[in-house]
């Protein structure tokens, strides 16, 4: 907190949070909601950490919506300008959605976060590298055989917007035919020029405004 506040105000910012410090972000921030009103800075200080008892949720069946009832048809979702029904509708990048596509790229990719990161910080703690290894993805074994490849082989996973090289892992449990899996954020210093979100879209999803990185259409070659 103290360097983005120092880093603002030298940029010449003037809000009045850059004057806050950690301790009023978490009085008036965190600790001033209802579901917290039970716990005090002093006993948080003391005690590092206190158990918030959420409740049973939900248990008085009483919901946040215009009629407090779980709704299949919601007037909400018509404001977002979306059917108030739900209905299917194929990913714009895949089998249904582009044919064409597909056709040149098969393995639809996910690229999750790592359990052992953060995004893409804490790759420079020495012990977290060395159990992480260098950058991978998990594809299913009939795609290795179908393209030649075997167990730590390196390939080459591209589509218009980029390309990059991983090493490979094979399995037959971990992912099912036509999909590959890689964490994400890992530093281009440690791969061979890019990483694995270079292949990502910029779309936008439609419901919840963010991107639309798991609708990710690529080929995998052996490099």
């Amino acid at each position: 907190v103290q360097l983005f506040n120092e880093l603002a105000k030298r940029m010449g910012f003037t809000d009045e949070c850059f004057n806050e410090t950690s301790a009023d972000i978490i009085k008036n921030g965190i600790l001033n909601k209802p579901i917290f009103k039970e716990i005090t800075y002093e006993n948080l200080k003391k005690n590092h950490w206190i158990k918030v008892d959420f409740g049973n949720v939900f248990s008085d069946h009483k919901f946040n919506t215009p009629s407090g009832k779980i709704e299949f048809y919601s007037e909400s979702i018509t404001k977002a300008g979306l059917h108030p029904v739900a209905e299917y509708l194929p990913e714009e990048e895949s089998q249904e959605g582009s044919p064409a596509l597909f056709a040149q790229y098969p393995i639809n990719l996910l690229t999750p976060a790592s359990p052992q990161l953060l995004s893409s910080q804490w790759h420079n703690v020495p012990y977290i590298k060395e159990n992480l290894g260098e950058p991978f993805v998990t594809i299913n074994a009939k795609d290795a055989e179908d393209r030649g490849i075997k167990d730590g082989d390196y390939c080459v996973i591209q589509n218009d917007r980029g390309q990059v090289k991983l090493k490979t892992k094979v399995s037959n449990t971990a992912v099912k035919a036509g999909v590959a899996v890689s964490f994400k954020s890992y530093w281009n210093k440690y791969t061979d020029g890019n990483t694995i979100n270079c292949l990502a879209p910029d779309g936008i999803g439609d419901l919840d405004g963010i991107s639309t990185y798991n609708t990710n259409l690529v080929q995998i070659t052996k490099a």
